[in-house]
């Protein structure tokens, strides 16, 4: 079985896609696709600095075009395809769900929101590695902090107020390591609501076809039938009722890590 993933929120790094640019045609849709977010993509994935690409309305819009940029160069038709969190558009696309400027369009207008939905208190995520499953989650309780994403056995990812996670961080579960993510709020939290309502302004005009190939949801990890499905579960619709549960629930569609990998993801079973 052939999946690919794509990776969301965090695996930009400065520099990323300056390799990807020497292989024929990237740099043409990475221009097309810049007239789309209203982005010069390439300057961000080249030049740009790592506090640059942090934006959440640069970076969710770059990660979409760097993941769907990738699979247009791999040239393979997958088995299956799941996204983290933003990357699930870039999914949708590769599953023919959305058309690639389509998904470039949402990436802009979740971006833009999401960063106006940070911008109103100070917060971020922070990865706990290790330690006892039921310790961790007790621990973000107790310092009113959502679990956001739940990444696979031994990891967890703490969302909340800055000064929570600082709380956090000075008194961490035994036996766990944590790991500030370079992002700009407390994603998939309720803290994202405002973005979530305007989303749900936006989405049933949006034109979508049925897959065809696999789609996994962001949200609970089903497969998706058709598209209407695809926009009626997408996972920040749902940012106000805790997190997509597909970030508690089923870890598979998630990925390995919070940051994710880059700029797409092919794995072979």
């Amino acid at each position: 079985m052939l999946l690919i993933a794509a990776p969301g929120q965090g695996a930009q790094t400065p520099g990323f896609l300056n390799t990807w640019l020497e292989l024929p045609g990237v740099a043409d849709r990475l221009t097309w696709w810049s007239a789309v977010a209203g982005l010069d993509l390439i300057r961000y994935g080249t030049t740009a600095g790592a506090e640059e690409i942090r934006d959440t309305a640069v970076a969710q819009p770059l990660l979409v075009a760097a993941a769907l940029a990738a699979y247009e160069v791999l040239g393979v038709a997958p088995d299956l395809t799941a996204g983290h969190s933003v990357g699930e558009l870039a999914a949708a696309a590769i599953a023919g769900v959305l058309s690639p400027e389509t998904a470039m369009v949402l990436a802009r207008e979740r971006g833009k929101a999401m960063a106006e939905a940070a911008a109103v208190t100070e917060t971020g995520m922070t990865a706990v590695l290790g330690g006892d499953a039921g310790e961790a989650l007790a621990a973000l309780d107790e310092h009113g902090l959502t679990p956001a994403n739940t990444n696979g056995a031994g990891q967890v990812v703490a969302a909340g107020t800055m000064d929570q996670l600082a709380k956090f961080a000075a008194s961490p579960p035994a036996g766990a390591r944590l790991r500030p993510l370079s992002v700009a709020g407390a994603f998939h939290t309720h803290h994202m609501a405002p973005a979530a309502d305007a989303l749900r302004r936006l989405t049933p005009g949006m034109p979508v076809a049925d897959p065809v190939t696999k789609l996994l949801s962001n949200r609970d990890g089903a497969v998706v039938d058709r598209g209407t499905d695809f926009v009626s579960r997408l996972g920040l619709l749902h940012a106000d009722d805790g997190g997509p549960r597909s970030h508690r629930d089923h870890r598979a569609a998630a990925g390995r890590n919070a940051r994710g990998p880059r700029p797409a993801r092919v794995a072979r079973r």
